[in-house]
């Protein structure tokens, strides 16, 4: 997993992973000036319906802070396997529905200074 993250940041500026040290999971995230956009969230299957997804963004949301960002995003594809489980995480998350279109929900969550 950590030879993903090394990659993400090589190839990609801007982009990178948060591995969770308990070993529940990952999420990418990209910090492009002012926002932090969530990218991708993986999950261990014991660890879904927990707090994990909640715990692993607020590390990134303390990444997004300490780099600036003034507000996180994500998305959630209304098609994907299971996208009521997202969709509950970001709204028990703070993150509030900034628009749709086509196939694709776009969530923000202003951060706190």
């Amino acid at each position: 997993m950590y030879q993903y993250k090394a990659f993400l940041e090589e190839m990609y500026p801007g982009k990178s992973c948060y591995i969770d040290p308990k070993n529940r999971g990952w999420m990418s995230y990209w910090v492009r000036g002012k926002e932090c956009y969530i990218e991708d969230i993986y999950i261990c299957p014991e660890y879904r319906g927990s707090y994990a997804a909640e715990e692993i963004s607020k590390e990134i949301e303390k990444i997004a802070k300490a780099s600036g960002c003034e507000y996180m995003t994500g998305t959630v594809v209304p098609t994907s396997l299971n996208p009521e489980r997202s969709i509950k995480m970001l709204f028990h998350a703070g993150y509030k529905i900034s628009s749709a279109h086509d196939n694709l929900i776009i969530f923000i969550k202003p951060l706190e200074k």
